[in-house]
């Protein structure tokens, strides 16, 4: 097996979805070769520039420094198994799957821990990630690739990687939801979500200066009972389901105190 070289001068990307326009588009924009495969040949518009993606099937791993699949998590083994045994480092981007979903030698995982919408335009380089590969030689190699592309980089485990998803689900995914039920709930007055930014902020600061402990406030906290009857009879009123998550988000912070 050749020793690998100290960069990756030629990127291929698997897949042409969010992550994989995105990350290309960047990687390519840094100077790499880089090119994109899909399921076919066929050009997508991204941002100020045409891709145009090469069927999978024509994909010489022979002569990639990094294959990057960016796929969705139920392909990852199929996609891996289809590219075989590579000189070519492969990593997926996955932050529930295990790298020992690739068949290969040298294999890895490369998590951009991001929401990343489509047609949206990131600054790719401030984005955080979250690296991991089988071998030693690898990981360094990653690392000081990674430090000279991007401003925040830390390796993970498999196993960190998954409970750091599944974080990002619950701050950002549920996170979101929450601000939609908002959204619900100020329509026809006069407020609007720009209204609780400057406390969602706040929020988010103070948990991570004082925890989110020692941070916590609000009716749950103090004993207010009439005020959590208030709420819990407006919710009623837009999602009654809402109000069982009130209840038990209700009691899990008056059991901390």
């Amino acid at each position: 097996m050749p020793m690998p070289t100290k960069d990756f001068d030629k990127i291929h990307i698997v897949g042409s979805g969010n992550v994989g326009l995105q990350c290309g588009y960047f990687f390519k924009n840094q100077g790499y070769a880089t090119k994109w495969y899909g399921r076919s040949l066929r050009d997508i518009e991204f941002q100020d520039t045409v891709v145009s993606t090469i069927a999978l099937e024509n994909l010489n791993a022979g002569i990639s420094d990094l294959i990057i699949l960016c796929v969705n998590d139920d392909s990852i083994p199929a996609v891996s198994k289809f590219i075989g045994e590579t000189k070519a480092l492969v990593v997926h981007c996955s932050g529930t799957v295990g790298i020992d979903a690739l068949i290969q030698r040298r294999k890895g995982a490369l998590y951009f821990f991001q929401s990343i919408s489509k047609g949206e335009q990131i600054a790719f380089v401030n984005v955080p990630v979250y690296l991991e590969a089988a071998l030693k030689d690898d990981e360094l190699l990653l690392c000081d690739w990674a430090k000279k592309n991007f401003s925040l980089i830390k390796v993970l485990s498999s196993n960190n990687r998954l409970k750091l998803h599944l974080a990002g689900v619950l701050i950002n995914n549920f996170g979101n939801q929450l601000l939609a039920l908002t959204s619900e709930i100020f329509e026809g007055s006069d407020l609007e979500l720009s209204d609780i930014a400057p406390l969602y902020n706040r929020t988010l600061a103070k948990a991570m200066e004082l925890g989110p402990s020692s941070s916590q406030t609000g009716p749950a906290k103090r004993g207010d009972h009439n005020t959590l009857e208030k709420h819990l009879k407006l919710l009623e009123d837009y999602h009654p389901d809402w109000s069982e998550i009130y209840k038990r988000f209700s009691n899990r912070i008056k059991d901390s105190n």
